[in-house]
């Protein structure tokens, strides 16, 4: 036991899937989306609020009037990319390698109307920053505390005391 004082039989886990997107920071002041970047190198991420306006998962305002930042995915389906791919073949342009880059490129555009036509999602997983956050003593009251705010939280989660239910959530998404 590297840890000797936590008994593992009360751990609870909550085990989420890793979604391939665009790390996101959305910033709200008095319950209005007022800044929204990406994780840049992880110190000085780039402004992409216009944009993320755009994806329309994404709450412009919030019951919440506290300060707070969020953070999450930005994420598109896999049949965006091939119908993209599909279009920009047709046109002799070069497809895009897979739904991540097209997410990343896609935030990146210069042209909102863009972003809003190719249908970007996103999953928002963390509070960064907010005044309530000690209250949420378990990652799952996150989770429902951002979905009753109306943020999108990736439903496909398990929460368990069971290491054995991890493995089998792992075996079930790999397959």
């Amino acid at each position: 036991d590297k840890e000797p004082n936590i008994n593992t039989q009360d751990l609870e886990y909550i085990v989420e899937l890793k979604i391939d997107g665009l790390k996101i920071i959305l910033d709200y002041d008095n319950g209005r989306l007022v800044r929204g970047s990406t994780r840049g190198d992880g110190i000085v991420g780039e402004n992409i609020t216009e944009n993320l306006k755009m994806v329309m998962n994404i709450p412009l305002r919030v019951a919440n009037t506290e300060s707070f930042s969020v953070v999450g995915e930005a994420w598109i389906e896999k049949i965006q990319l091939e119908k993209i791919n599909t279009e920009r073949t047709e046109k002799d342009l070069s497809p895009y390698a897979n739904p991540r880059n097209l997410a990343a490129g896609t935030l990146r555009q210069l042209n909102t109307a863009i972003v809003k036509r190719r249908n970007l999602k996103t999953f928002i997983y963390d509070m960064d920053t907010h005044a309530s956050a000690v209250m949420h003593q378990h990652h799952h009251e996150e989770l429902d505390f951002l979905e009753n705010l109306g943020f999108s939280v990736n439903q496909n989660i398990l929460k368990t005391k069971d290491i054995k239910d991890i493995q089998a959530f792992y075996d079930q998404w790999t397959n």
